[in-house]
């Protein structure tokens, strides 16, 4: 009887195809991080069917969280964020997360994976001006799976140009295309730090501290 799941393809272990950007090479990413593809791989292989298709859909999936992505420069909005980032539990909000290295165990994992971290209900990914999304390691056939993107800012300044110098920049190599930039709302931190007060309200822990 075949698995549900398929097996780890052992043969896959140096690059794996992204329909939208080309192969994405693992040879790139930490000695940590390839070892524990390698080692994922070859301890699924020998699971018996029921268990192992149990195990593969508790590891690739993940609950949801609000992904927050803070600029390279600006002192006043990494102070703002260093700030929220110490009143928020990292349950609720994750800051500047590598991408995870489950994305790079199989293309059938991967798949997988990606439609929960990317797409899943609750996923939340927020960019603060005045990062640049090229910037950002989200690759452009992951940008397709996000159904909520923000963009917020800490104050006016950055408001000035935003359109035409940061998200539009279409020569970009991670550009997500125009119709998904066009439908990234903008937002103030303001409202950041409501969505995550929700959050922490839901899951029975305690609120933010008010801001100073």
């Amino acid at each position: 009887m075949p698995l549900r799941h398929p097996a780890p393809d052992l043969t896959l272990n140096s690059q794996f195809r992204c329909k939208a950007t080309g192969y994405h090479n693992l040879d790139e990413m930490s000695a940590s991080d390839a070892a524990q593809c390698h080692a994922l791989r070859k301890s699924l292989l020998n699971l018996p069917q029921e268990l192992h298709d149990r195990i593969y859909d508790l590891t690739f999936t993940t609950a949801p969280k609000i992904r927050i992505y803070k600029p390279g420069h600006g002192d006043l909005v990494r102070q703002v964020l260093a700030e929220l980032h110490e009143k928020s539990p990292s349950n609720i909000v994750v800051f500047d997360e590598r991408l995870p290295h489950l994305l790079h165990v199989s293309r059938a994992s991967r798949e997988l994976f990606a439609k929960s971290y990317f797409g899943g209900d609750g996923a939340v990914f927020v960019f603060y001006a005045p990062v640049k999304i090229w910037r950002v390691p989200i690759e452009k056939c992951h940008w397709e799976l996000i159904k909520d993107a923000r963009v917020a800012f800490t104050n006016s300044h950055y408001l000035v140009n935003w359109e035409s110098r940061q998200f539009k920049n279409e020569r970009a190599f991670n550009y997500p295309g125009k119709d998904v930039v066009d439908r990234i709302p903008i937002q103030w931190h303001h409202h950041i730090e409501r969505l995550i007060k929700r959050r922490m309200e839901a899951a029975g822990l305690e609120q933010l501290r008010p801001s100073d």
